[in-house]
């Protein structure tokens, strides 16, 4: 199985409980009435001097956590914040308890935009695509400010040069994949579609087994896919286009969230900062929660966690040059481009950066 595709988190908890208690309400009305107690003795009432250090009273409930559901569109490494930030309790703190649910980008997409099932979207281009194409949904924080992409070949493949006349895949024809893979061949002096052949190939380990049996000369894999690959005779080809300034992944959530529930929202971008902070500060003990919540081996998680450690933003935000691609990759190329305001909204992370004491982006 290729590393970011297997997951440990439960997220059926909430409705294990509901039925639980539906059970014990049927016990309950089927039981026979309880015999009445025997009336307790009135007791006197302590004078005002009594000493007052023991409590009779029964201690107030912890309110309970605010449920909100977050997608993403595989429990890859790339949306590890999410991992990270409930493991280390930054949501709890927070009151929130995040459900991380794996739905297909698109159909989150129109649930985000109706805000309705999913609060919160983790699949920060497609959520740039639906706000540039007029859906009410916003971009409001950025996880990794860049993507990394590795040209994984076969071994007579040495450079990206010798890709000339040779078929090479993509996981997604139109998907940020297929845009850093035409940077490597520009840049390399190829052609893409005239000196080289991009096609889709099947995800998963299907795509390097395509490779590996010369369906394809070669792909780009995102960490610790990477890793997988070489473990099956691939090797890694470099390239100048290998961190392109594109978010990898954020937060994104409807205008109407916005607008109703501005506090949820905050206090969702704290708790991310939060876990951004301690990303940046303790990489063993991140590798070892996303170790935990995939089925990524512990070795392979840490050494791909470290790739990615550099392009993991310190204040929630990306780059100028990050934003521009951001909006580059949001439509069809040729097309004119959405202006920031509607694809990015950036006050309630400066809300949230405020009251953290942080002073960042934008």
């Amino acid at each position: 199985m290729l590393a970011s595709g297997g997951k440990k988190l439960s997220q059926q908890t909430g409705r294990a409980t509901y039925a639980v208690g539906l059970l014990a309400l049927a016990l309950t009305a089927c039981a026979p009435p309880a015999a009445q107690p025997a009336a307790a003795p009135v007791r006197q009432a302590a004078p005002a001097s009594a000493p007052t250090t023991a409590v009779s009273a029964q201690a107030p409930a912890p309110a309970a956590l605010e449920k909100i559901v977050v997608s993403t569109s595989d429990p890859g490494i790339v949306f590890s914040p999410l991992y990270v930030g409930i493991a280390r309790g930054f949501f709890r703190e927070e009151g929130l308890e995040p459900d991380v649910q794996v739905i297909k980008p698109d159909v989150s997409l129109a649930a985000l935009a109706n805000d309705q099932d999913v609060a919160y979207q983790a699949t920060i281009g497609t959520v740039s695509r639906g706000a540039a194409n007029g859906l009410p949904v916003k971009a409001i924080s950025f996880w990794f400010e860049k993507t990394l992409f590795y040209l994984m070949a076969r071994p007579e493949i040495q450079s990206v040069q010798d890709l000339k006349g040779q078929v090479v895949g993509v996981p997604t024809l139109g998907g940020s994949g297929e845009l850093a893979l035409r940077r490597m061949l520009t840049e390399a002096g190829l052609e893409p579609q005239v000196d080289v052949s991009i096609i889709q190939l099947a995800p998963g380990n299907g795509r390097i087994g395509a490779i590996v049996a010369g369906g394809a000369a070669a792909s780009v894999f995102t960490p610790p896919d990477d890793a997988v690959a070489e473990e099956q005779g691939l090797h890694r080809v470099p390239s100048p286009s290998e961190a392109i300034p594109l978010p990898f992944s954020g937060i994104g959530t409807s205008e109407k969230r916005l607008q109703e529930n501005p506090g949820q929202v905050e206090r969702v971008l704290r708790a991310s900062l939060k876990t951004l902070r301690f990303m940046r500060d303790n990489h063993q003990e991140t590798a070892q929660i996303i170790a935990g919540a995939t089925d990524i081996q512990p070795d392979v998680a840490l050494r791909a966690f470290e790739s990615m450690a550099a392009t993991l933003s310190p204040d929630g935000w990306a780059s100028p040059e990050a934003l521009q691609g951001q909006l580059e990759s949001a439509v069809t190329p040729g097309e004119p481009l959405p202006s920031d305001a509607q694809v990015f909204d950036s006050r309630p992370l400066k809300a949230a950066q405020q009251s953290l004491g942080i002073a960042g982006r934008p």
